[in-house]
């Protein structure tokens, strides 16, 4: 009977110490569900996994030391829209799982990729998220800091340098969904890259407008890069010319008023693709 109750009291302590290791244990993993912003590269040294072969991640806008320093992660989940073979191009956001001791995984929340642009300011670069404000000014949301900053306006590179660029997408997509680099000066966000937010294609309108046989139809090509019926028009000489996209951009031929002929942008491949 008492090597009974010794035997009962052992399994208790031993229980309990256990359920109080994964309470911490447990701890530890809700503290790391925060989503945070990081930019991510490929470990490509060779040793067992899950030691080796998953992937750093890098804080954006370090403020501590060890911000600075890189956190490495067997996997990354979620990768939905994520080219693996082109990382460099992407900003993440979420938070960091622990599966065991010896696994931590990235769990995507949100990923933007880089809209390609052969620009670069000349000064130090801090992530932001572009939001409108009261009136015609902005504000700037520093990420990982929640630091907010006035605007007075910004600008961009992308219109200027970007041939055919589908300005009225660009410009909805910059505000409030996407993630910006670059720096303020006397409130003006002088912006370096636009890294836009992976959604799924936007559901376009159904063609209803019928034409008569000696007519075509022309299109519009919208903010949300949808072909949208415009009118129905009688076909006419178009002029031949030699279409050309930046690099990082493919042509977008949409059939346009007042006689059917093309009309060209250029969007981001990486779109065109889906």
């Amino acid at each position: 009977m008492f090597k009974t109750h010794i035997l009962l009291l052992f399994l208790s302590f031993f229980i309990l110490g256990s359920l109080c290791q994964d309470r911490e244990y447990l701890g530890k993993f809700n503290d790391k569900r925060r989503n945070t912003y990081y930019t991510a590269r490929k470990d490509l040294r060779r040793c067992a996994f899950p030691d080796c072969g998953g992937y750093f991640l890098k804080k954006l806008n370090p403020v501590s030391k060890s911000d600075k320093n890189e956190i490495y992660v067997a996997n990354i989940e979620n990768t939905l829209y994520v080219d693996t073979d082109a990382l460099d191009q992407y900003i993440f956001s979420g938070f960091i799982r622990t599966d065991n001791p010896r696994m931590d995984v990235l769990n995507i929340m949100e990923s933007t990729r880089m809209l390609p642009l052969n620009y670069t300011i000349d000064a130090p670069i801090t992530y932001y998220i572009l939001l409108a404000n009261e009136g015609s000014s902005f504000k700037a949301l520093e990420l990982n800091t929640g630091v907010a900053l006035s605007l007075k306006n910004y600008t961009q590179q992308y219109t200027r340098i970007v041939y055919r660029l589908n300005e009225p997408w660009f410009k909805k997509s910059l505000v409030g969904m996407s993630v910006v680099s670059g720096n303020v000066k006397d409130q003006v966000l002088n912006i370096d890259k636009v890294f836009y937010r992976n959604v799924p294609k936007y559901q376009c309108p159904s063609e209803t407008l019928k034409c008569s046989k000696n007519q075509t139809l022309a299109y519009t090509y919208d903010e949300n890069r949808c072909k949208i019926q415009d009118q129905c028009v009688k076909p006419g000489p178009c002029l031949l010319s030699m279409a050309l996209c930046t690099p990082g951009y493919s042509l977008v031929s949409i059939p346009s008023a007042p006689n059917g002929c093309p009309k060209y942008y250029c969007d981001p491949t990486f779109l065109t693709k889906r």
